[in-house]
This record gives C-alpha cells, sequence and structure tokens, in this order.
C-alpha cells in the first residue's frame, strides 16, 4: 500500500446511521479475545456481522444486519463502486488494551473501510489508527 490509496472522508454518515450501527453492536455484543494477527496471543474486543473467515472471498453483503447493509450500499455506490464486502466487523479496545499491527488484506485491489463511532476522543487516551508500507509510517490518524 502506498500513501496515495489512503483517503479519508469526514461527515459521511449521518448521525442517525451512526446510532443505528451502535444499536446493531449493542444487540449483538462484543466478545473478548478476537486476535490482530497470528503472531499475537493477545486480542480485543470484537463484534462479527459477516464474514469470519480472513480468506473469505465471497459478498457477504446479504448476512449483514439492515443498518450496516444500508450503509455498505451508501459506501459502495459513492465511495467504492463495483466492490463487494467480504467482511463486516466492529472492533473496540478498552482504556489501557494495546492494539497490535495487523494486516486486512495481502491482495493489492481489496480496500478497507475504517469507520470510527467514538464521538470524543483525547489522544491521551492513545488508539489512533496507523498506516505502514512495510516498515515505513505513510500516516496516522487520531480521529
Amino acid at each position: 500500500m502506498s500513501s496515495n490509496n489512503i483517503v479519508k472522508f469526514d461527515n459521511t454518515l449521518t448521525d442517525e446511521e451512526l446510532k443505528q450501527i451502535e444499536n446493531d453492536i449493542a444487540r449483538k455484543g462484543y466478545t473478548f479475545g478476537w486476535p490482530s494477527n497470528k503472531r499475537d496471543e493477545y486480542g480485543h474486543w470484537n463484534c462479527m456481522f459477516a464474514g469470519q473467515d480472513p480468506n473469505n472471498r465471497i459478498s457477504v453483503e446479504q448476512q449483514l444486519p439492515p443498518s450496516i447493509k444500508q450503509i455498505w450500499s451508501k459506501i459502495k455506490q459513492s465511495i467504492l463502486p463495483g466492490y463487494t464486502a467480504i467482511r463486516a466487523y466492529s472492533n473496540a479496545y478498552t482504556y489501557g488494551t494495546e492494539g497490535y499491527v495487523h494486516t486486512d488484506s495481502d491482495i493489492d485491489t481489496d480496500r478497507t473501510v475504517l469507520i470510527y463511532l467514538n464521538k470524543d476522543w483525547d489522544r491521551d487516551w492513545a488508539g489512533e489508527t496507523v498506516f505502514f508500507d512495510d516498515n515505513e509510517l505513510l500516516e496516522e490518524n487520531e480521529d
């Protein structure tokens, strides 16, 4: 990945759409222990909506909860036309829990969509998203 492949969109989803995602997560619930990668034994909070297998290449769009399906449709139409969802989940970290480096996909044509649900953030809480190209820092996002 190169830094020109990282695109940031602010205020793409409405407060109502974000609330719908939060409601779906609350209904489904988080479980603790989801690994960031195969090398680390430590986990984090995860709420899986569809496509748990990291090797999945088949669309999971029909398995998505209504709010996630609606939002994915909006993103697909306006930002990623021609793409299909192959995994959908929410990760969470509680204060003091460290995140670990991971790769969503090694396939150049794949894209990852990150949606930040937090309304408030303090940089002292950590949890920023950092993008690397091999060992080179490309961009840091503290949203």
